[in-house]
């Protein structure tokens, strides 16, 4: 048998943990009164992270204070974008979705593709490809784990002499 008083901590936890992670402002986290003259100090603590997707505060120009925005539309704004799964339409739209839009922004910025990538559908592949070659900004591509397959494809359709791959990454062409 779990004792009661078991349920009421993990009741407790979880409402502080809900509270203290999906704030994105300061929390208050106790009253600390000092030996000397007994006066009360409001101790606060930083921001946290929510739970999830990673998320970073990011404050817009001409903003007073920060939100949390997720990491990966916060390096879409730097033009770093990532694709880390088997390629599909529904992956390779998105990223085709930014490169045209960041293209559109600042069309001599380079855009840097990171890849970990085991391959997948062709035509996607080639959609990505295409849209690669059709922007006027450079695509730097770094493998950052494995490209095989359709990954290798596109790892090697970055801009010449742009094409990273480190020294513990693997390529796979077949």
């Amino acid at each position: 048998d779990t004792p009661p008083l078991f349920f009421g901590l993990l009741a407790s936890m979880q409402a502080l943990l809900s509270v203290a992670a999906f704030s994105p402002s300061p929390l208050p986290l106790r009253s600390a009164s000092s030996g000397c003259g007994g006066r009360a100090a409001l101790r606060r603590a930083a921001p946290r992270m929510p739970i999830g997707v990673p998320k970073v505060a990011y404050r817009v120009p001409g903003a007073s204070r920060a939100d949390w925005v997720d990491i990966y539309n916060r390096l879409n704004r730097e033009r770093i974008i990532f694709l880390g799964q088997e390629i599909d339409d529904e992956i390779v739209n998105q990223i085709v979705a930014v490169m045209l839009f960041g293209d559109s922004e600042e069309p001599g910025k380079p855009m840097y593709l990171y890849v970990n990538s085991p391959g997948g559908s062709v035509i996607s592949g080639l959609t990505l490809y295409d849209t690669m070659q059709l922007i006027q900004s450079e695509v730097v591509t770094c493998n950052i784990g494995l490209a095989a397959s359709m990954g290798s494809f596109i790892l090697g359709a970055g801009a010449p002499g742009k094409r990273l791959p480190p020294p513990h990454s693997r390529v796979m062409i077949h």
